[in-house]
């Protein structure tokens, strides 16, 4: 008898950005799921353009460049030529970034080996030791959290932010959703960002404080947040499921989901 695949006929929404969606479609389709496409946020170009631009020109001045996404290296490597990085020491805050960076010639002087966030980059010892002294861009879209520039800033690096990305929620409502689950096709939703949780919760009724009390149909719902840390997006009064994978990477949410949950 043929063995069944570990999502077999489970529904699972993919709420990544439409550019970067596919490749983990095609493992979770891959392992047997229904894939609900449902992008929770767009990747724009930054308010002040001239401004990210003039602060890109002056990258040779720098020591470190740390790259927070890979949203980071694609839209830095829209306006400028990768060669201005090769006498400059490069960070990354996962292995997502630091291929995109590869995929550049680019090599990565610091990286996380596992749990690929900021906590585990700054938790590297070469890394905090690099740091005091050096100036360092901060390549990131805007807002966001600021863990990383405080922290090197604590330990004594010269920090500027640049803003490469702004973004946008491209959605206005969780209808689809909602019609999923009306019809039994909606057992779990991926959120990997804490701007897409927000989003989320936003959409359910964006004219109401108890947005989740409201929409009661969202208390049957199953989430998998991609760190523990994006727990604090949630409401206190959503009531439906939430569990967590280590990092947001497509095997590590893939290892999660086709645990018994």
């Amino acid at each position: 008898m043929e063995k069944s695949l570990p999502l077999q006929n489970k529904w699972v929404v993919n709420t990544r950005a439409e550019h970067q969606a596919q490749p983990l479609n095609e493992k979770l389709i891959a392992a047997g799921a229904h894939v609900i496409r449902f992008p929770l946020l767009n990747i724009e170009a930054p308010e002040n353009l001239v401004k990210v631009e003039q602060q890109l020109a002056s990258l040779a001045d720098y020591d470190l460049a740390i790259f927070i996404s890979t949203n980071a290296v694609e839209q830095t490597f829209n306006k400028i030529d990768p060669s201005v990085f090769k006498n400059i020491k490069l960070a990354c805050v996962g292995k997502k970034t630091g291929l995109a960076l590869k995929q550049f010639g680019l090599d990565i002087d610091f990286c996380p080996e596992r749990f690929f966030n900021s906590e585990a980059l700054l938790a590297l010892d070469e890394f905090q030791q690099f740091i005091p002294g050096k100036k360092i861009a901060l390549i990131k879209g805007e807002g966001g959290r600021d863990l990383l520039e405080k922290s090197l800033q604590k330990w004594g690096g010269e920090v500027s932010s640049i803003a490469v990305y702004r973004r946008t929620c491209p959605q206005h409502n969780l209808d689809l959703l909602k019609t999923h689950q009306q019809h039994q096709e909606l057992d779990i939703i991926i959120l990997t960002s804490g701007f897409s949780v927000d989003n989320f919760f936003t959409l359910a009724d964006e004219n109401s404080e108890s947005a989740v009390t409201k929409n009661s149909w969202m208390n049957s719902l199953t989430v998998l947040l991609g760190s523990d840390r994006l727990k604090k997006h949630i409401p206190d009064n959503f009531k439906g499921k939430v569990i967590f994978a280590e990092d947001p990477n497509d095997d590590t949410l893939l290892k999660e989901l086709t645990i018994d949950n």
